[in-house]
């Protein structure tokens, strides 16, 4: 793991691409998001039964002046990502998995629809600024 900010083109060889052996495996996960947006998943505290995917995305129009941190929040000009589709391998015992979306722009959360199949879900997230949390929550066995 390296932070974004000290990568340089030496350490980017050594990045997995998605384009390798990793996108024939099938089981894994994927989300189709643009390189701006980075993906982890977490389970709550509470335990099973539920994951958390969180989404940010750091695209952005950047400030004039090279370099420049810019004069703070009024300068954040976050650029909309595009609908991101995901295909996630879910946990054994997980069933009838509910699929919901939080976001700053909206005050509510959002149910999104969701296709499960052979332990995989199969959903869409909707279009968001800067943070997206995708909430699944199951009916163990």
């Amino acid at each position: 793991m390296l932070p974004d900010d000290i990568a340089v083109p030496e350490h980017l060889k050594e990045v997995v691409s998605m384009k390798g052996d990793f996108a024939e495996d099938k089981a894994a996960s994927r989300f189709d998001a643009p390189k701006t947006v980075r993906v982890s998943a977490s389970v709550p505290a509470t335990g099973g039964g539920q994951l958390n995917f969180h989404f940010v995305n750091y695209n952005r129009d950047e400030p004039a002046k090279p370099k420049s941190p810019g004069a703070g929040i009024q300068d954040e000009k976050p650029i909309a990502t595009p609908v991101i589709a995901c295909d996630v391998r879910l946990p054994q015992g997980f069933r009838q998995p509910r699929v919901t979306v939080f976001t700053p722009e909206s005050s509510k959360p959002t149910p999104i629809a969701a296709k499960f199949a052979e332990g995989r879900l199969r959903f869409e997230v909707p279009s968001f600024l800067v943070y997206s949390v995708v909430e699944v929550q199951s009916d163990q066995k």
